[in-house]
């Protein structure tokens, strides 16, 4: 069985069953049984889509111990969007036969090998002082190009010639 904890401390459990995948498909509009796996990815990409879908999931557990949908979304931001996320997915592999489930875990650990390899790339080049320098100079180019324009269009309008400022920066 998967569970995450929200924000509040409040544990949920996430079951899925033929039932349960149905009428997440009926409020939500995704389909959780996909074979495709692209109900992992949509989820991953829209986190009110997977707040909503765990709702559903999720909505007896709450209402026993008096949660709203409201309250049960509040508690899912930061970091607890990320292990409802791995929760929900876990159930969505243990609901199928245990062949396509061990497809379908081996596709989620390389998805999220890679997902987390990207990751890593992007904030090195992030935080790659030589980027920051580059954008400053493409901004600084820009702007020059912008400012010559606009001396070029006042010099057509006013008849005076036009005088470059790069020189002088």
């Amino acid at each position: 069985m998967s569970t995450f904890k929200d924000n509040s401390g409040r544990e949920w459990n996430v079951n899925l069953d033929g039932p349960t995948i149905r009428e997440v498909r009926k409020a939500c509009g995704i389909d959780l049984a996909a074979v495709d796996g692209s109900a992992s990815e949509k989820l991953r990409d829209d986190p009110v889509l997977l707040v909503d879908s765990l709702w559903v999931i999720c909505r007896a557990q709450a209402q026993a111990v008096r949660v709203t949908d409201s309250d049960f979304g509040k508690s899912l931001v930061g970091d607890a969007i990320e292990f409802a996320t791995e929760a929900l997915i876990e159930a969505i592999n243990d609901f199928f036969p245990s062949r396509r489930r061990a497809a379908l875990k081996t596709l989620t650990a390389r998805m999220r090998e890679t997902r987390e390899a990207g990751m890593e790339d992007a904030l090195e080049t992030l935080t790659n002082p030589e980027l920051q320098t580059r954008i400053r100079t493409a901004m600084k180019e820009k702007a020059q190009k912008e400012i010559d324009n606009l001396l070029i269009q006042l010099s057509s309008a006013t008849g005076l010639p036009a005088q470059s400022v790069s020189a002088s920066t």
